[in-house]
Protein backbone atom coordinates (compact mmCIF):
# COMPACT_ATOMS: atom_id res chain seq x y z
CA UNK A 1 0.00 0.00 0.00
CA UNK A 2 2.84 2.38 0.77
CA UNK A 3 4.30 2.02 -2.73
CA UNK A 4 0.93 2.93 -4.26
CA UNK A 5 0.76 6.02 -2.08
CA UNK A 6 4.31 6.89 -3.13
CA UNK A 7 3.37 6.51 -6.80
CA UNK A 8 0.38 8.80 -6.31
CA UNK A 9 2.60 11.45 -4.72
CA UNK A 10 5.22 11.07 -7.45
CA UNK A 11 2.53 11.58 -10.08
CA UNK A 12 1.41 14.79 -8.35
CA UNK A 13 5.01 16.02 -8.12
CA UNK A 14 5.74 15.38 -11.79
CA UNK A 15 2.46 16.50 -13.32
CA UNK A 16 1.42 19.29 -10.97
CA UNK A 17 4.86 20.31 -9.66
CA UNK A 18 3.33 20.03 -6.20
CA UNK A 19 5.75 21.05 -3.43
CA UNK A 20 3.26 19.75 -0.87
CA UNK A 21 3.36 16.28 -2.44
CA UNK A 22 7.17 16.29 -2.43
CA UNK A 23 7.20 17.39 1.20
CA UNK A 24 4.88 14.52 2.11
CA UNK A 25 6.99 12.03 0.16
CA UNK A 26 10.16 13.30 1.82
CA UNK A 27 8.63 13.24 5.32
CA UNK A 28 7.42 9.70 4.71
CA UNK A 29 10.95 8.45 4.00
CA UNK A 30 13.38 10.86 5.65
CA UNK A 31 13.76 9.01 8.95
CA UNK A 32 14.52 5.70 7.22
CA UNK A 33 17.01 7.33 4.83
CA UNK A 34 18.70 9.20 7.65
CA UNK A 35 18.93 6.01 9.75
CA UNK A 36 20.39 4.14 6.77
CA UNK A 37 22.98 6.86 6.16
CA UNK A 38 23.74 7.06 9.87
CA UNK A 39 24.66 3.39 9.72
CA UNK A 40 26.84 3.90 6.63
CA UNK A 41 28.66 6.87 8.19
CA UNK A 42 29.46 5.01 11.40
CA UNK A 43 27.13 7.12 13.52
CA UNK A 44 28.17 10.56 12.27
CA UNK A 45 24.80 12.31 12.57
CA UNK A 46 25.79 15.61 10.97
CA UNK A 47 27.25 13.81 7.95
CA UNK A 48 24.19 11.58 7.72
CA UNK A 49 21.95 14.67 7.77
CA UNK A 50 24.01 16.34 5.02
CA UNK A 51 23.93 13.21 2.88
CA UNK A 52 20.18 12.78 3.43
CA UNK A 53 19.63 16.36 2.30
CA UNK A 54 21.77 15.78 -0.79
CA UNK A 55 19.85 12.57 -1.45
CA UNK A 56 16.46 14.30 -1.44
CA UNK A 57 17.76 17.08 -3.68
CA UNK A 58 18.81 14.43 -6.19
CA UNK A 59 15.48 12.64 -5.81
CA UNK A 60 13.65 15.84 -6.66
CA UNK A 61 15.90 16.53 -9.64
CA UNK A 62 15.64 12.98 -11.01
CA UNK A 63 12.11 11.99 -10.08
CA UNK A 64 11.00 11.92 -13.70
CA UNK A 65 13.58 9.19 -14.38
CA UNK A 66 11.94 6.83 -11.85
CA UNK A 67 10.67 3.98 -14.03
CA UNK A 68 8.80 1.94 -11.39
CA UNK A 69 10.83 -1.18 -12.21
CA UNK A 70 11.40 -1.53 -8.48
CA UNK A 71 9.75 0.10 -5.50
CA UNK A 72 10.31 3.78 -4.91
CA UNK A 73 12.03 2.93 -1.64
CA UNK A 74 14.59 0.76 -3.45
CA UNK A 75 15.25 3.58 -5.92
CA UNK A 76 15.56 6.06 -3.05
CA UNK A 77 18.04 3.87 -1.18
CA UNK A 78 20.14 3.48 -4.33
CA UNK A 79 20.38 7.29 -4.54
CA UNK A 80 21.28 7.48 -0.83
CA UNK A 81 23.98 4.85 -1.33
CA UNK A 82 25.37 6.74 -4.31
CA UNK A 83 25.44 9.97 -2.28
CA UNK A 84 27.50 8.13 0.33
CA UNK A 85 29.86 6.75 -2.33
CA UNK A 86 30.22 10.24 -3.84
CA UNK A 87 31.17 11.51 -0.40
CA UNK A 88 33.78 8.76 0.01
CA UNK A 89 35.26 9.51 -3.42
CA UNK A 90 35.51 13.21 -2.58
CA UNK A 91 37.42 12.38 0.61
CA UNK A 92 39.94 10.17 -1.17
CA UNK A 93 43.42 11.63 -0.79
CA UNK A 94 44.78 12.96 -4.05
CA UNK A 95 48.34 12.45 -5.08
CA UNK A 96 50.44 15.57 -4.83
CA UNK A 97 52.53 16.22 -7.93
CA UNK A 98 55.16 17.94 -5.79
CA UNK A 99 56.01 14.52 -4.32
CA UNK A 100 57.30 13.49 -7.76
CA UNK A 101 59.36 16.60 -8.52
CA UNK A 102 63.01 16.40 -7.47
Amino acid sequence: MSNLADIALITQIITLKSPRAFKELMERHQNDVRRYLLNLTGGNSSLADDLAQECFIKVYQRLESFKQLASFKSWLYRIATNCFYDYLRSRKPHENIEDYIC
